[in-house]
């Protein structure tokens, strides 16, 4: 039976006629040089993920600094409220741990972020909670060299990668560029996505953090990068909605990214990144790497469709040190 998220956001997906409202929106911005006389408004969010009644209220962020990643963690969630789950859910937390790097090349999530997130799920409820991603090197040295399967699996978790093309599924997307691709089947089974990406440099995108994460829940990211990537990514994360971000900067790889390996490359701002709205995260996202929101074109088109607040004055920023 298909989970709650996977009901109410996946399976709910997205119609080609708002698509298509959102395409001459974005159109319109692309020849005025403006968004228009009003701003866009947030797209009405699914009842799996929170609704608050604002738009102030939605982009709200909280931003934690600490120099240990368990008490980091631990602080965001309590500053930013109660988890989105109820007993028994099954959760899934798509991580970032792509690369066969080390603790210290900044490439993946820490082992220790990831799993006091996956405890806190369970505090709160979640009968399983599973970390996942569609490794780009293999898998086995990926979960291994980055520390992630040992410290997973120590707390009583699986980490696994979704590499099969079994794995995945062709769902139509039917957005301005992306028009279908393959999905990873295992998400029908979450209650409760959490998407929590390691904020990173990207050499095409400038900026990977929660929206270009998401390109691990699909089957080919070639086809993306051969293509319109800011707009593919875009598109995806229109369908792909998760229940909560918590965005990992507590190392970031400022440049050569995203797979990195230099220490010069590496800063250490110990922060963690939390928030329902996914343009305000990778727009706060992007200050770490000296950039703001309106210098990721994904972000820009994520905003230019509603999906998010792009102008941090406008988000309710709680900063937590």
């Amino acid at each position: 039976m298909a989970g709650r998220w996977a009901k109410e956001v996946l399976e709910r997906g997205m119609s080609r006629r708002s698509f298509l409202k959102a395409a001459v929106a974005a159109a319109a911005v692309a020849v005025t040089g403006c968004v228009s006389a009003s701003e866009p408004s947030i797209t009405p969010v699914p009842s799996i993920i929170p609704s608050p009644t604002s738009t102030a209220t939605q982009s709200r962020l909280v931003v934690t600094t600490d120099p240990d990643p368990a008490r980091l963690v631990d602080r965001a969630l309590d500053a930013f409220g109660a988890l989105p789950i109820k007993k028994d859910d099954r959760v899934f937390v798509k991580a970032n741990f792509s690369f066969s790097r080390t603790v210290d090349q900044a490439a993946s999530n820490h082992p220790q972020v990831l799993v006091r997130l996956m405890e806190r799920c369970r505090e709160a409820g979640a009968s399983e909670v599973i970390a996942f991603d569609h490794t780009i090197d293999s898998s086995k040295l990926c979960l291994e060299r980055s520390g992630i399967k040992a410290a997973v699996e120590k707390a009583g978790f699986t980490a696994i990668a979704v590499n099969s093309s079994s794995e995945y599924e062709e769902r139509q997307i039917d957005g301005p560029t992306l028009k279908k691709t393959r999905i990873a089947r295992i998400l029908k089974d979450a209650d409760v996505l959490i998407n929590a990406p390691v904020v990173k440099s990207h050499g095409n995108t400038r900026l990977t953090a929660g929206m270009k994460n998401l390109m691990g829940v699909i089957d080919n990211r070639g086809a993306f990068h051969s293509s319109d990537l800011d707009g593919c990514i875009a598109d995806l994360s229109y369908v792909i909605r998760p229940t909560l971000t918590v965005a990992d900067a507590y190392r970031v790889l400022k440049s050569g990214g995203p797979n990195g390996g230099s220490p010069e490359d590496i800063t250490h701002p110990q922060q963690l990144i939390v928030g329902y709205d996914p343009v305000a995260v990778d727009s706060y996202a992007a200050t770490l790497l000296g950039l703001t929101g309106n210098d990721i074109e994904h972000v820009v088109r994520a905003y230019q469709r509603g999906l998010g607040e792009i102008d941090l004055g406008k988000v309710n920023v709680q900063k937590v040190v």
